[in-house]
């Protein structure tokens, strides 16, 4: 189960969209899901009964509010929430009176401000990060003794420590499929630069998805000024559950800083190619087909997420001037002439991606169309394949694999091989 990790508590005013405003004390709770609830409990009058009546006559759309506040607890801050939800209320009766319980939770980012900051100013920024099991390359002291909890990487040339939480063994002991703090992503920048360096965590954040097999997510920032907190800010982002034992790059960094090698070898690439090919969304399907639960599910999200890549082909190559505009559209209408059935495009398409960008590949590895084309028309999987249908599951995500990472620039480099039982290989 997700669990609460910070709980706030202190005083505001809530303004609800449809003119209601109740000033009441209140308490924030963040937990590992990115799920922020803002919990408050007042009187029962005309005002509040309000709240119930407004709920039930808008069944499609609950009541927003705003809160503008005081946080008393843990330590004195401003806080704003701009956007949140009415999720559930709650009436509790005692002798003496009625009090009504709101819960809402928040659909855009909180900020709560310790104090003030100015953009000239030298800040260290840390992200909270989700589901990022790794073995560190550096050493830190501690109170028993020392242990390797980090490693970092110089990205558009920001340099980045990615750290464990103090948490992390214990909570790392008993993985189940769910979503936990493990880690940090920690940077010193000037205040002003603040844009900039959240994207580069932001695009490192989906090149360790990539590498690890899991949705690494960041759930909060902390900003310090001369190490004290002065600024924080949690954010209701996409979460997905932990995945186990699924990587592409050898998350333990035994051998080498193997991550520290991957972030600064990928990371130019991925940043000039990432709009072109659509790099984040075809990573996404790659980790949610990992995560499906019936192997020809999994087979098929994979299959998208090869599809919507080469989607993007015919406008690549367009722009770099190695098909000319309209040459899919030509396409399409000679397989109309021919009577060729449009997946012959794919299979150009895919050739054509291996080939620019030189991805290690057979002609095995082209039968994915064919598997694709018999699992949406019959569900199951060509007949020869149904005793064994994780062999071409393994068969396309290692295909997967060699494609992503060739075109982000990686061959040369230390991979896991799904095919040969996750053995650390040169990426050839």
């Amino acid at each position: 189960m997700p669990v609460v990790f910070r709980t706030y508590q202190g005083h505001g005013t809530f303004r609800f969209d449809f003119g209601l405003e109740v000033a009441a004390d209140f308490k924030v709770t963040v937990r590992s899901d990115a799920r922020i609830e803002a919990i408050f409990t007042v009187p029962v009058d005309q005002n509040t009964l309000q709240i119930v009546s407004q709920n039930q006559n808008r069944p499609k759309n609950p009541p927003e509010a705003s809160l503008i506040g005081q946080v008393t607890s843990p330590s004195r801050g401003r806080v704003n929430a701009t956007r949140l939800i009415l999720s559930q209320f709650e009436l509790q009766g005692t002798p003496q009176s009625t009090t009504l319980m709101v819960t809402m939770f928040s659909r855009e980012q909180i900020t709560i401000d310790f104090a003030n900051l100015q953009q000239k100013q030298t800040v260290e920024v840390r992200h909270g990060l989700t589901n990022f099991i790794f073995g560190g390359c550096e050493i830190s002291p501690t109170p028993t003794g020392s242990y390797r909890d980090t490693f970092r990487a110089t990205l558009n040339g920001q340099l980045v420590f990615y750290r464990q939480l103090p948490s992390f063994r214990h909570v790392t002991q008993e993985l189940g499929q769910d979503v936990i703090l493990t880690s940090e992503a920690i940077v010193q920048i000037q205040l002003s630069d603040y844009e900039r360096s959240k994207n580069v965590i932001n695009d490192s954040l989906m090149l360790l998805s990539l590498a690890s097999g899991n949705y690494i997510a960041s759930i909060y920032e902390d900003t310090f000024h001369q190490g004290v907190l002065a600024k924080t800010i949690l954010k209701p982002v996409k979460t997905m559950p932990y995945h186990h034992r699924d990587y592409c790059i050898d998350l333990k960094n035994l051998a080498a800083c193997d991550l520290q090698i991957f972030l600064e070898t990928t990371f130019p690439k991925y940043r000039t190619m990432q709009q072109d090919l659509g790099l984040d969304i075809v990573i996404e399907y790659y980790l949610q087909a990992k995560r499906a639960p019936l192997v020809e599910l999994k087979y098929l999200i994979g299959v998208v997420g090869i599809e919507c890549l080469l989607s993007y082909v015919p406008s690549y190559f367009s722009k770099i001037g190695k098909w000319k505009k309209g040459s899919g559209f030509v396409d399409l209408i000679l397989s109309k002439l021919r009577r060729r059935p449009s997946r012959r495009s794919l299979r150009r398409k895919t050739q054509a991606l291996l080939e620019h960008f030189s991805v290690s590949h057979n002609l095995q590895d082209l039968q994915f169309i064919k598997i694709r084309n018999r699992l949406v028309h019959t569900g199951r999987f060509p007949e020869a394949l149904q005793k064994q249908p994780y062999e071409p599951y393994t068969k396309l995500m290692s295909f997967l694999d060699r494609i992503l990472l060739t075109i982000l620039g990686f061959r040369g480099h230390y991979y896991l091989n799904r095919l040969n039982n996750f053995q650390r290989e040169i990426l050839r």
